[in-house]
């Protein structure tokens, strides 16, 4: 395979891991609208859609700042961003996510000593109910643990984790939904409804802090918190702005509507954002492969525009599919919910699209490639934001639901608009197929109106419909013919069977497959630093005979070694590899040396027989 087909590949592949897991939690969230708007009235259940917009609102307000400062200390690959010039480089990243935990849960704690005195009259505003007080403090303490548990789970996956990253995040609604079920049981109501999210919250904080307990060393320091804050400033105004456009509808429902509506427009914004898990699935794969050797393997293979816009491309017609799909087979997902919900047809396919075009607004925003990119990203969302809010108040007064929900879907592209608007005058506008993927988007609403004036209600119509705007697409050019072809064949190419590799590790000399076996089964930090240059260089000569390539420059052999082997922080590693580059290591080689070795460790057990013929100093060091 060539280095873009193993790109495509490569994200291919972190795509459907990050899309089970999510889809995991995607049947959290049936299963929560199945047993929840049956155990609750729809008055509670309106209730419970505000408070946990509210505990997300708290979510935000402790990671503002905060989250993308800490992530941006604790992974940047530069030596400029050690908060701690006195640790060394990789101890310096760890304790900087420990400060950015702590600040976190700091913030939480100011914040919710505010909250409590104010629950009374919070739930008469919120709620119509001052009774009701002690949910609003549930729903605080389930902003603090939200919060932390966010900043844990991504660490997951800037390391490029999803199995894990995926798992935590499928775990917590479910835990959550279990315990928001036994309260509801007995007797506690909405009350322990939110009482079980916050104990969802805190049993997969715990669990995900005992995962990543090796990328963070818990700790506060008062000077790492202005540069933490300063670093995430950029990034305020998009967190606001994306929380409003997620969330903030909820609020406006709240007060231009009954809460009897509340609760049926939560239930279709809930049904709406069924494509999330599988549109932002890509935007998690793609982003974190961008740090990856494998992605510069392939911008030298093409330039980084053309590797940029063939995957912005994909993924826009992935996602007005996925819209279309929600509008075609909206009267199935209803059977989800009571029938008092069924009226909500046509508002779940209109609340889904904002989901879609979100995705399209980060895509955009990944390709852009300037210094004050993250500061107009921010302005530009947070001013899409409010004036979405503004209209859809308007809206909704004048048109009930469908007016707020036309309102809300608009958000994402109007933060679109007026980013390409100011990367255009700032002449930096990156050169994407915007054509195709408009085109795309207009193909899928074609059908969609299509099924709903033909074919409504029918099963096997809907799946006719997707096939046809998958064909439409590439008839039309949208999504050329040769691109389906190279991602096909990126999927279906098959590497090395498994049983070769292991056979030419038997076959290597006796010396070379010891060192193998030895440094494949067992890794620590020990064996490596026992190991002369000498070995280290052998081992990836090695690696190169078995994977069946060349290998780069001998004189690098023993740095690429340390690369591979490599015990400390997923973010120094990736610092490291940059440093490979400039000694002239090819990215394609570094990944082909890294894949041949990641996939004998997934075999290890196989090669364990053989540590017995292990030289004597590497069986004293390990």
């Amino acid at each position: 395979m060539t280095p873009f087909q193993t790109y495509l590949r490569r994200v291919a592949s972190h795509w459907s891991i990050y899309a089970i897991g999510q889809g995991l939690t995607l049947v959290s969230s049936i299963l929560s609208l199945l047993l929840l708007t049956r155990l609750l009235p729809v008055q509670s259940y309106g209730r419970l859609a505000i408070l946990l917009v509210f505990s997300s609102l708290l979510h935000l307000t402790y990671n503002l700042g905060v989250y993308q400062g800490t992530n941006h200390y604790g992974f940047s690959s530069s030596d400029h961003d050690n908060l701690f010039p006195e640790l060394d480089r990789e101890e310096g990243r760890r304790v900087a996510m420990g400060c950015g935990i702590t600040l976190t849960a700091l913030v939480g704690l100011v914040g919710t000593t505010i909250v409590i005195p104010l629950s009374r009259p919070l739930a008469g505003l919120l709620l119509h109910d001052r009774g009701l007080w002690p949910a609003i403090v549930f729903a605080s303490l389930e902003g603090i643990a939200g919060a932390t548990f966010r900043l844990g789970a991504n660490m997951l996956r800037l390391e490029r984790r999803p199995v894990a990253w995926s798992l935590v995040q499928a775990s917590r609604p479910a835990v959550a939904l279990v315990a928001a079920i036994v309260l509801i049981e007995l007797g506690y109501g909405v009350t322990g409804a939110i009482a079980g999210w916050f104990i969802g919250s805190t049993a997969m904080l715990v669990f995900t802090f005992v995962v990543v307990r090796r990328s963070f060393r818990l700790a506060f320091h008062w000077r790492a918190v202005a540069p933490i804050y300063k670093s995430g400033a950029p990034m305020i105004p998009a967190a606001i702005g994306f929380w409003i456009m997620a969330s903030g509808d909820i609020f406006i429902a709240s007060q231009v509507v009954s809460l009897r509506n509340v609760g049926r427009y939560r239930v279709a914004a809930r049904l709406g954002s069924f494509i999330y898990p599988f549109t932002h699935a890509f935007i998690y794969g793609w982003g974190t492969l961008r740090r990856d050797p494998v992605y510069l393997a392939a911008t030298k293979e093409r330039s980084r525009n053309a590797v940029d816009s063939h995957m912005v491309t994909f993924y826009g017609v992935f996602v007005f599919g996925a819209v279309l799909f929600l509008a075609v087979f909206v009267h199935q997902i209803l059977y989800i919910v009571p029938s008092q919900y069924r009226t909500i047809e046509l508002l779940v396919p209109i609340l889904g699209l904002r989901w879609g075009t979100r995705a399209l607004l980060q895509s955009f925003y990944r390709v852009l490639e300037y210094e004050k990119r993250r500061l107009d990203f921010g302005l530009c969302t947070f001013a899409a934001a409010a004036l979405t809010m503004a209209g859809a108040a308007v809206l909704g007064r004048a048109y009930g639901l469908y007016g707020l929900a036309g309102g809300i879907a608009t958000g994402p592209l109007i933060a679109l608009a007026f980013l390409a608007v100011v990367a255009a005058k700032r002449k930096k506008t990156p050169d994407l197929e915007f054509a195709r993927v408009g085109l795309a988007g207009v193909l899928a609403a074609a059908c969609a109106i299509a099924d709903a004036m033909l074919t409504r209600d029918s099963l096997a119509f809907g799946v006719l419909w997707i096939v046809v705007y998958g064909l439409l697409c590439v008839v039309t050019g949208a999504l050329p013919f040769g691109r389906v072809l190279e991602l096909f064949n990126a999927i279906r190419a098959r590497a090395m069977p498994t049983g070769e590799l292991l056979q030419r590790v038997a076959q290597l000399p006796a010396y070379e497959r010891s060192l193998v076996v030895t440094l494949v089964t067992i890794r620590n930090r020990r064996t490596v630093e026992t190991l002369s240059p000498e070995d280290l260089s052998t081992f990836v000569r090695a690696l190169c005979v078995v994977g069946g390539f060349a290998g780069g420059p001998p004189a690098t052999d023993a740095a690429v070694a340390r690369y591979v082997l490599w015990t400390g922080a997923p973010a120094q590693r990736d610092a490291y590899s940059y440093e490979l580059f400039g000694m002239g290591v090819e990215p394609a080689e570094l990944d082909d040396v890294n894949s041949v070795y990641r996939r004998l460790r997934r075999k290890r057990r196989r090669l364990k027989h053989d540590v017995d013929g292990a030289p004597p100093e590497l069986v004293e060091a390990t």
